[in-house]
């Protein structure tokens, strides 16, 4: 016998086209529109494009389901989210993520017996959710506190998930109830990991809009003005998540102060090494990057260091992972790169560094101190003659960046130039293209 609930369905009056979406109503009471890939379920009567601009905003898979429940008596929404997620099964769909406003605050048994009723699988947050790319982030009942996600199925109890989805390999790692470090800290949750930060300061919006790394915890200490984080603190925090969580995470500083320094301190009160990463989270065309910022979190450049560990008692810090300068180029050693038959370019932590390939192999610069408002090009070793061919190459790197970060580069002459070469020196600073300073690589 065809259950209840089909039968609806097969009475149900033909889906009419509404601006592009495809709008059902169900009684005097709900409508489902179809929204892209979305089901969009509101009350009759309203009209909220925020619903609408919502569902165009979210991951298609799994398939999701954006509710409005306000004004709509359970009983109703029960028959009319059936009725719908039933068809959209019959489709193919076998997973839905529900999000939005006013969702029923009813027993779990609400969701498992629409999980029962129509055969799928439902995802559903526990409280308001923050979309940030691919992940899906559910707060908790404060700022600083997360919430979770549930999933429903057929026949079975209902799983705590944690509060990103899909779900990073670290999350049930971490801890979802805000806590704090020494009395010193907070935790505050974050789509892509967690903040610690002195709690008379505020979270940095733009890091809510970064999602999860599948496979890395981030964890950034302090906030753009606030005070420094004290290594102690942050190592009290490492220390209480599991070490597989812990040997992946990625520490990075907001605060401005050395990340480097930060983590080796770390390293040595936790015993074991950090890893670390200059600058702050951005989402750059879909991709999760590390970028430094100035006094004014104005986003400067790309760190091409990109992860460098700090060790327990060792002295200096140890580059991990590391970006082409270039896509043309093919690696030559760890952290450089060949330009041409005598030239290499070399990772640092402040920039490049062009070498020719005769000089002795010099292990990718990681100093302690970096300006993240200025990146160095750095030319030749200190103290050899330059050869001429050099400068074309330094005018193409240049070419390479855009003219309105030309001002935030600083060309560190560390060899010393032929007559001709101070020429096409003269050439390349007089023209204001960018600041000639005498440094040494750190």
């Amino acid at each position: 016998m065809t259950p209840p609930h089909r039968e609806q369905r097969t009475a149900r009056p033909p889906a009419t086209s509404r601006r592009g979406d495809h709008r059902t109503s169900h009684g005097d009471e709900v409508v489902v529109e179809r929204v892209g890939a979305a089901l969009v379920v509101h009350a009759a009567g309203t009209d909220d494009p925020a619903l609408r601009a919502l569902a165009a905003t979210l991951p298609t898979t799994p398939a999701p389901i954006v509710v409005d429940a306000a004004g709509v008596p359970h009983a109703a929404l029960f028959g009319r989210l059936a009725s719908a997620v039933a068809t959209a099964v019959d489709e193919g769909a076998r997973t839905f993520r529900v999000v939005g406003r006013d969702l029923p605050r009813v027993d779990p048994g609400w969701w498992r017996r629409l999980a029962d009723r129509t055969g799928a699988e439902l995802l559903v947050p526990s409280g308001p959710v923050t979309v940030a790319g691919a992940t899906l982030f559910v707060h908790g009942a404060d700022e600083d506190s997360a919430g979770t996600w549930w999933r429903y199925a057929p026949g079975v109890p209902a799983v705590l998930l944690g509060a990103r989805h899909p779900v990073p390999s670290w999350q049930p790692a971490v801890p979802e109830e805000p806590s704090t470090v020494h009395g010193l800290l907070v935790t505050q949750h974050l789509p892509g990991g967690v903040l610690l930060r002195p709690a008379t300061t505020a979270l940095d919006t733009r890091w809510r809009v970064v999602p999860a790394d599948p496979d890395h915890l981030t964890v950034i200490a302090g906030v753009p003005g606030g005070p420094h984080v004290r290594a102690a603190d942050v190592a009290s925090y490492l220390g209480s998540i599991p070490e597989k969580a812990r040997a992946t995470a990625r520490l990075a500083c907001g605060t401005g102060q050395d990340v480097v320094a930060l983590g080796c301190d770390t390293a040595e009160f936790l015993g074991s090494g950090v890893t670390v990463v200059d600058g702050t989270p951005v989402v750059r065309e879909d991709r999760i990057e590390f970028v430094f910022h100035d006094l004014s979190g104005a986003a400067t450049w790309t760190p091409y260091l990109q992860e460098i560990h700090c060790l327990a008692g060792a002295t200096t810090a140890v580059p991990r992972r590391w970006r082409a300068p270039r896509p043309d180029l093919a690696p030559y050693l760890p952290g450089a790169f060949r330009v041409t038959d005598r030239w290499l370019l070399v990772v640092m932590r402040s920039g490049l560094w062009l070498r020719q390939v005769s000089r002795p192999w010099h292990p990718v610069p990681v100093g302690r101190s970096v300006n993240p408002a200025v990146k160095v090009i750095a030319v030749g070793d200190p103290g050899e003659s330059l050869p001429d061919d050099v400068w074309p190459l330094v005018s193409d790197l240049l070419d390479d960046i855009a003219p309105s970060a030309l001002r935030r580069v600083r060309l560190s002459v560390l060899g010393v130039p032929s007559r001709r070469g101070r020429e096409a020196l003269e050439e390349l600073t007089g023209r204001g293209r960018v600041d000639l300073r005498a440094s040494v690589p750190t």
